[in-house]
């Protein structure tokens, strides 16, 4: 933003970053409408918590990384995501439930959880029937 001087978007896409865990640190962009790290197979460990105060993020491509664990439930507070992808990780629990009352953009946006072997579970219905989210090959999720 040219105005604040505070960074919006943050693309380290394809660039080979390798790190043993993903850095808390970006929960003080708050400012981040975009994040994108996918396609960065050597960036891995748990999706942080911390990430929860990025709420002005409506973009979150997180796909073919290192990542594991579970999805955060603190990441309801992610009200205004309208774009996430995890695919191809090593991904493993269900959409938590608050999931479905914080991320109300979620409702018309798009959710990639592919290739995430242990994922299952169930999409909450205004997402299934809403917007156009994506549970496929891998992933045992349904709606």
């Amino acid at each position: 933003n040219v105005t604040t001087g505070a960074v919006a978007s943050l693309d380290l896409s394809y660039l080979s970053v390798s790190a043993s865990s993903l850095p808390t640190s970006v929960r003080f962009l708050t400012a981040l409408t975009s994040l994108r790290l996918n396609n960065n197979p050597s960036l891995s460990g748990t999706l942080p918590d911390e990430w929860s105060s990025l709420v002005a993020l409506r973009t979150l491509l997180a796909g073919t990384m290192g990542a594991t664990g579970t999805l955060p439930e603190p990441w309801s507070r992610l009200a205004s995501l309208v774009s996430l992808n995890l695919a191809g990780n090593q991904l493993h629990s269900t959409i938590p439930a608050a999931w479905q009352a914080g991320m109300t953009a979620m409702a018309d946006g798009s959710l990639v959880l592919t290739n995430n072997a242990a994922m299952c579970g169930s999409l909450p219905s205004p997402w299934a029937l809403g917007g156009a989210p994506v549970a496929g090959s891998g992933t045992q999720l349904s709606n």
